[in-house]
């Protein structure tokens, strides 16, 4: 199971959720929010069209639930399910 830790937990990790909306069932930034807050979730938020180009062709999103985990320069360090990044972020803040 994934920890979620955050700055105050340990400063090199930030959790964000991504919600990616689909605009065309008039979905918006607070759809996310809500999913996040039925789920007991309290984690920022952020939201992206889920047609986005930059999903596809940027960060290779194909499927969903997806985590990215970025280093301090904004860069990809990690794509892949939840499982194998919460196997990663032990290994990283270890």
């Amino acid at each position: 199971m994934l920890k979620c830790t955050t700055g105050k937990d340990n400063p090199q990790v930030q959790v964000f959720a991504l919600h990616s909306r689909i605009e065309k069932e008039k979905e918006t930034y607070a759809t996310g929010a809500e999913i996040l807050k039925k789920e007991n979730l309290y984690l920022p938020s952020l939201s992206i069209n889920i047609e986005d180009t930059i999903l596809r062709k940027e960060l290779k999103v194909k499927k969903y639930p997806m985590v990215l985990i970025f280093d301090k320069e904004s860069r990809l360090i990690f794509r892949g399910g939840i499982e194998m990044a919460s196997k990663y972020l032990e290994k990283l803040v270890d």
